[in-house]
């Protein structure tokens, strides 16, 4: 992951330098002036798309929960409230639950 925001924030950079000397050919009076506005609006999308995966990546957490752990546990506070677990599994969940081991 470290590795991949590393690359969009070398992309943004590149892109921002790409746009400043496409800016200066502009104000120097490009001979070309329709090539460079289209260099300089690919720059942008660029620096945009970079930017905006470096942004999705940071609101992403840094662990992903397991997929199926809202599932258990929902199941399993359905079979304590219904009480289809014996009231001793309760016990030691409940014991897990404050780190303590069970006794056995």
């Amino acid at each position: 992951m470290q590795r991949q925001q590393s690359t969009y924030e070398c992309r943004v950079v590149d892109a921002e330098a790409r746009i400043n000397r496409l800016v200066t050919a502009i104000a120097s009076g490009g001979k070309a002036f329709a090539e460079v506005l289209a260099a300089l609006e690919k720059a942008r999308a660029n620096r945009d798309a970079a930017t905006a995966i470096l942004a999705a990546s940071e609101a992403l957490p840094d662990v992903a929960p397991l997929p199926t752990i809202a599932d258990d546990y929902r199941r399993q506070v359905v079979a304590l409230a219904t009480g289809r677990e014996p009231p001793e599994s309760l016990t030691v969940k409940m014991e897990r639950v404050k780190g303590i081991e069970p006794s056995s």
